[in-house]
């Protein structure tokens, strides 16, 4: 199976997200022995004591878009019908999954068939009032 890995990073220090578009100079990397750094303009790899793992969080891109073309990552908050979700890694069953955060009896799940009609309303850091509304 072929597709396209991407991911976007959260720095909880700064309160923005670092996403590929070619215009960044630095990108933050986590290398697998667990140190995060930046790969900067020229490709060159610089980290410091005062870059730390735990001040960064990785999103991965699902492969698919919205009904409006957006690219869907992990902690982004979709609207389908009249319900809210939010798009979970699980790892218990190492895949994606779509809890509602629409108060109501018992757990919902987007219907993996309804993801592509869903729309993109925010994420979870830049948009956070999205976990505590009610619908």
């Amino acid at each position: 199976m072929n597709r396209e890995l991407k991911f976007r990073v959260w720095d909880k220090t700064n309160d923005r997200f670092y996403i590929p578009n070619g215009f960044i100079k630095e990108w933050p990397v986590i290398q697998t022995d667990g140190l995060v750094g930046f790969v900067g303009e020229f490709n060159e790899f610089q980290y410091g004591n005062e870059i730390k793992q735990e001040d960064y969080i990785f999103q991965q891109y699902l492969g698919i878009n919205d009904k409006n073309g957006k690219e869907m990552c992990e902690g982004d908050v979709l609207a389908w019908s009249s319900l809210r979700y939010e798009i979970v890694w699980n790892k218990t069953y190492a895949k994606f999954h779509f809890p509602t955060l629409t108060k109501q009896d018992g757990m919902y799940y987007l219907p993996e068939g309804e993801i592509r009609k869903s729309e993109i309303i925010g994420n979870i850091f830049e948009t956070p009032h999205y976990k505590e509304m009610e619908f």
